[in-house]
């Protein structure tokens, strides 16, 4: 449905024509307008003859057809084979596909009708084989307005004939983009790379996505409702931007197989939680990719709305375009420029395998499901215990109703037979019972009277054998104390002779050291002597041999005396030689002392 056109300018056409755009169309001046927000007034003067609208596309009359919001539209005067529809963009990617299929020897149409068995949609490119066999409908979508209950419509419509039907998407009229203002955009399609010059300086440059790598694809703004339709549908979705380059944007696998496996679950899933991924596909393999389309069916039911009627009231916006000229902004796609620069990049770059990514997603799946399936059979089999247990259980309760039942039978059965002879035997066992019972009892007042004499002697044999223990504790007492007595005794005596024979040595002691004191050195030499001879000194002499030294010593010294006083001086300088560094040292005396 073409949306916009033009008329050729002049002065009173501008005049008219006041909410049109002044733009340059194959090389002259003319003034272009869109559907959705001519006037009434305009719309009025465009049905007097002449005052025909031409085509962007193919150059041919056309005329307005006005109708509510979305159905407003401009429509060919006679029909012709046109790639014009919603906007520039559209039709040249239309285009371009019409040749890319050609180019593949397959038969295509644009603008093709399918009658089906409750509704004629109009497909955007129809491909079929050579032999007129329908294979593939493409549906190009450069706008976001498109409800998803239009999506579900089309998509089943054409499964209904066997045809499978792949959706491209434009990607800067889909999301928005920066050069028309909207509020969502969209990252993925352009990689920033840094580049260090030889001054030192550093640039930032954004290139096109490489043809080898997949990167992350985002969109901020809104959640579009008909772009999750489609890839919830798809699991994948080709796109393409104002610069030619076609993409393959599909969700990120993990998360695809976490969304199938949660809605097999029966659990929520929010579309916060998707992550997608971006790569490009070159011009020579886009046909391959769409051939790959599989038949979907989309179970989609929308609010009822009333049908929309043509009308001839004009229910679009009523134009309000500056009155100044402006200039016209043309979203046409060159595709053979992109295709030109993409041979320049394919010379150093490896293209991603586009289907094989595509068959990732349905491996996904299917690994989703085959583990949903393993889910389920384990819970089935877990289920077929529990309900094989519990009848087991039912059984069992039913088999032991049962038995209480025949044995409540049996019983009453017996009761009534033996009834006499059990009335009997009871009351001979109650007999019996009672004979036991006065024996029993005679029996306990035996035990005990044999219990209390029992404890009566081991109470006696108790008490004698604690007297036995007291008697003993005292022998042993008195045998220690007598023990210690002695040794108290034998202590004090002891003592006694070592106190008379200290005594005896500190006399002899004593008596040496005046001696010593009265001889001076001279004796001194004999006290060192004898202590050398026994090695030992003299307070550790025994008594008898203390007596002995003195007796020796004093002999020693009545010897002394009798020298003659330069025999002494002598003596005395030997012993000075001989001893002084020893004892006279040590007792800090001199030889003059003497």
């Amino acid at each position: 449905m073409p949306q916009f056109a033009y008329i050729p300018y002049s002065d009173e056409n501008r005049r008219l024509f006041l909410n049109g755009k002044i733009e340059e169309f194959q090389g002259k001046k003319v003034i272009g307008f869109d559907c959705m927000t001519i006037t009434s007034q305009e719309r009025d003067l465009v049905r007097k003859p002449g005052n025909w609208f031409y085509c962007y596309s193919c150059d041919t009359e056309m005329y307005f057809v006005p109708g509510k919001v979305k159905n407003s539209r401009f429509a060919h005067k006679k029909l012709k084979h046109c790639f014009q529809a919603d906007s520039l963009a559209h039709s040249s990617t239309k285009k371009a596909l019409f040749w890319l299929f050609e180019k593949e020897k397959y038969h295509v149409k644009t603008e093709q009708r399918f009658k089906t068995k409750n509704f004629a949609p109009v497909a955007d490119v129809a491909v079929q084989t050579k032999t007129k066999e329908d294979v593939l409908v493409v549906e190009v979508q450069a706008s976001n307005t498109i409800s998803c209950a239009s999506i579900a419509q089309r998509t089943n419509a054409y499964a209904s004939e066997g045809i499978p039907t792949a959706w491209i998407i434009v990607l800067d009229s889909f999301f928005g983009s920066e050069e028309d203002g909207s509020n969502a955009q969209y990252t993925g399609t352009f990689v920033t790379e840094y580049t260090r010059h030889d001054d030192g300086t550093t640039t930032l440059e954004y290139k096109e996505l490489p043809f080898g790598e997949e990167t992350v694809f985002t969109y901020t703004g809104n959640r579009k409702k008909n772009f999750t339709l489609i890839m919830d549908t798809y699991h994948y979705v080709i796109a393409v931007n104002h610069a030619g380059n076609f993409h393959l944007i599909r969700r990120d696998p993990s998360v695809l197989a976490t969304k199938i496996e949660a809605e097999l679950r029966g659990e929520k899933w929010s579309s916060d939680n998707d992550n997608f991924l971006i790569s490009r596909i070159p011009q020579e393999n886009i046909v391959q990719t769409l051939l790959n389309t599989q038949i979907r069916h989309i179970d989609y039911e929308p609010k009822r709305k009333e049908a929309l009627e043509k009308s001839d009231e004009f229910l679009g916006d009523e134009g309000n375009h500056p009155l100044e000229e402006v200039e016209f902004k043309e979203y046409s796609i060159d595709y053979d420029r992109a295709k030109q620069l993409e041979k320049e990049r394919l010379l150093n770059e490896t293209p991603l395998d586009s289907i094989q990514l595509i068959n990732e997603q349905y491996e996904a799946i299917k690994l989703a499901y085959e583990r949903i399936e393993e889910e389920n059979r384990q819970k089935a089999l877990q289920e077929l215990k529990h309900q094989e247990e519990k009848s087991r259980a039912e059984q069992e309760a039913l088999a032991l109703l049962h038995l209480k039942d025949m044995y409540e039978q049996r019983e009453e059965s017996n009761r009534l037979k033996y009834e006499t002879n059990l009335k009997k035997y009871n009351d001979r066992f109650i007999k019996e019972k009672e004979y036991l019972l006065n024996n029993f009892q005679k029996t306990q007042s035996i035990i005990q009277e044999l219990k209390d004499r029992n404890s009566e002697l081991i109470r006696d044999l108790e008490r004698k054998e604690a007297e036995k223990r007291r008697a003993e504790l005292r022998a042993e007492q008195e045998r220690h104390r007598n023990e210690k007595e002695a040794e108290e005794e034998k202590r004090k005596q002891n003592e006694k002779k070592q106190r008379v024979k200290s005594e005896q040595v500190f006399y002899l002691l004593e008596l040496i050291e005046r001696m010593e004191k009265n001889s001076g050195l001279v004796f001194s030499k004999f006290i060192t002597e004898v202590e050398s001879e026994y090695n030992r000194p003299l307070d550790e002499f025994k008594i008898y041999d203390l007596e002995k030294v003195f007796y020796e010593l004093e002999e020693r010294y009545k010897e002394v005396k009798r020298m003659d006083p330069l025999q002494q001086t002598i003596f005395a300088k030997e012993y000075e030689q001989k001893y002084r560094p020893t004892y006279i040292l040590s007792k800090q005396i001199s030889f003059f002392d003497f």
